[in-house]
């Protein structure tokens, strides 16, 4: 019994309880039936014989006052569904139902019979004996036949105890089935309330469970019914209510410094005594390329530079270093509790490239600007140490001073230009324009170049050519014309240049090919860079600003396209744009020449 559990204890206890009641209120019960179902066969039986007496009465008092007593019993028989016995006042059967003239003959007396005396004394009686007629139990029950105010004789009904007992079992079976039905619901009933009570307690008890996990917003019920269980869940609860508070308070303040680390735009790396990581926020571990496994790792295995260890011993103030591809900037400084150090990392690489384009872009604008101006300059002071008076030099000088003049003009023009297209909010009016409209256009704008080399220019007939762009045109014609004067000045006198399309998905190009001396390989990533020049002095010679491919790869990227260039030494080069097809998007993948 002490190994039981609480639940099978209960079962055993109700089942001790309720097993004896429910045994007594069913024999009770089937007493109290089988008595009260006498009671009514018997009245049920009175009835019928009461009638049947009637009957009988009726016929004697009318002539010719004699009836068939065994016929009559058949009858009255066949009508009640019962046993019927006519009986004279002297106790002698006159007719049965159930027997023959010879059974009738051998009949005894009835007259002592206890329903015979009963109906003799109180009007009616009825006896349950052994019937040795019929062989088996019968209910008697017998009622006096008045003729003309006197006892004439009597009417007997009888009922097989085989049926009375087959209601009794029918009803003793319904009896049977109302008591299971009883129990069984009461078992439910004690299930559900041992149900309630068993989840009342292993809520209880995984509430306990999650306050010891940590979960300490759980809860315990309160309204169980049950005081006992109510005053340990309003303890329970109450303690959780303390550490949650506790907790909360942890919490906010851990989210707070989250929220900080998190949104700063430094790196911050905090490390135990052992330089080991205990925390790292997120621009850190992207600095890094840490990912989620940087907690736990020594410092030093995550940043593989000699510096980082003179940093955290405090032999320098600051670490300036490149790290993949990064330049970053460290500073260390140690825990106020002195159990570890906090390093703040800062990426520079942006404000180190922007100093550099910074210092790269002055030095350029002032080299280009220093020749034509020292010229300008020299030409100015011969003219006025006396050349002016000599009408050839004069006339040769003011030329002179002009060309770069003009030269300072075009550099100053597309340094506007570039600073126009890379300023924000600038934008494109972009079109439908036929491709070989925008290459025509373009050979328009430099013909007087190319005719002044001998140079021919010319357009390609094939389809692409009759392909929509999305273009800005006049942006456009700009950009293949900078394209186009590059092939221009470095192609040969007299030799041939060549403009194309061709479509590549929702993409056409738009190429400029020249027979020049090709473009080393080394060069070509850098060659729309502003003011890069793969033969600086020639490129002056000519007249360039080192800024027009510059242009045309930013008018490109504005129309939402690209330029490139191929080349090999010796062979000549091949300058393109890449444009958007009016209606077409960049995904398609058919292709056209």
């Amino acid at each position: 019994m002490r190994n039981l559990s609480l639940k099978w204890r209960l079962v055993l206890a109700a089942a001790a309880i309720i097993g004896p009641v429910l045994l007594l209120l069913g024999l009770f019960i089937h007493l109290n039936s089988r008595s009260h179902m006498l009671d009514v066969a018997t009245d049920n039986l009175r009835g019928q014989a009461q009638l049947a007496a009637r009957e009988i009465s009726g016929l004697l008092a009318r002539p010719p006052h004699r009836i068939n007593s065994d016929a009559l019993a058949d009858s009255i028989s066949a009508a009640i569904g019962r046993r019927v016995t006519i009986i004279d006042g002297s106790g002698r059967v006159l007719g049965d139902s159930d027997e023959d003239e010879a059974g009738l003959a051998a009949m005894d007396n009835h007259l002592g019979r206890p329903e015979i005396r009963g109906a003799g004394l109180n009007g009616w009686g009825y006896s349950i004996r052994y019937s040795h007629t019929l062989k088996k139990d019968m209910i008697y029950l017998a009622v006096p036949v008045v003729v003309g105010g006197r006892n004439w004789g009597y009417c007997r009904v009888a009922w097989p105890m085989s049926s009375f007992r087959a209601h009794q079992r029918s009803l003793a079976g319904i009896l049977l089935l109302g008591l299971a039905a009883s129990g069984t619901l009461m078992l439910l009933l004690m299930g559900s309330l041992w149900r309630r009570a068993v989840k009342a307690i292993g809520q209880m008890e995984r509430t306990a469970g999650a306050i010891i996990g940590g979960d300490l917003e759980s809860r315990a019920p309160t309204n169980l019914g049950i005081p006992e269980l109510d005053r340990i869940s309003r303890t329970m609860n109450g303690l959780a209510e303390s550490w949650s508070r506790t907790a909360a308070e942890l919490r906010d303040r851990s989210l707070k410094l989250s929220a900080i680390l998190e949104g700063m735009s430094e790196g911050v790396v905090v490390l135990g005594h052992d330089q080991r990581v205990a925390l790292i926020n997120r621009f850190a571990a992207g600095l890094l390329d840490a990912g989620g496994d940087a907690v736990g790792r020594s410092i030093l295995e995550i940043i593989r530079h000699p510096g980082v260890k003179d940093l955290l011993e405090g032999q320098i103030e600051e670490l300036d270093f490149e790290y993949r591809g990064r330049h970053l900037l460290a500073h260390a400084s140690p825990l106020a509790s002195g159990a570890g150090t906090v390093v703040v990392l800062a990426d520079v690489t942006r404000l180190t490239s922007l100093e550099r384009v910074r210092r790269d872009f002055v030095a350029n604008v002032s080299h280009e600007l220093k020749t034509p101006l020292a010229a300008v300059v020299g030409f100015t002071e011969a003219l006025r140490d006396g050349a002016k008076d000599k009408a050839g030099t004069r006339d040769d000088f003011i030329e002179r001073i002009g060309k770069q003049s003009a030269r300072m003009t075009r550099l100053l023009d597309d340094l506007l230009e570039l600073s126009s297209l890379e300023s924000e909010g600038v934008r494109m009016d972009a079109a439908p324009v036929e491709a070989r409209a925008l290459a025509d256009k373009a050979v328009e704008n430099l013909s007087q170049a190319a005719q002044a080399r001998g140079q021919k220019v010319s357009v390609s007939d094939s389809p692409g050519g009759s392909a929509l762009v999305m273009a800005d045109e006049q942006r456009i014609a700009q950009a293949l014309g900078n394209m186009l004067d590059n092939a221009v000045k470095y192609s040969p006198e007299g030799s041939r240049i060549e403009m194309d399309f061709r479509r590549h998905g929702g993409m056409l190009e738009i190429s400029v090919s020249d027979p020049g001396p090709g473009i080393a390989s080394e060069h070509l990533p850098r060659l729309f860079e502003r003011f890069y020049r793969v033969d600086k002095s020639r490129s002056r010679e000519l007249g360039g600003t080192g800024l027009g491919l510059a242009i045309a790869k930013h008018i490109a990227e504005l129309h939402g396209g690209k330029a490139g260039v191929e080349s090999e030494l010796g062979r000549g080069s091949r300058f393109w744009l890449a444009l958007p097809l009016a209606g077409k998007t960049g995904g398609e993948a058919s292709e056209n020449s």
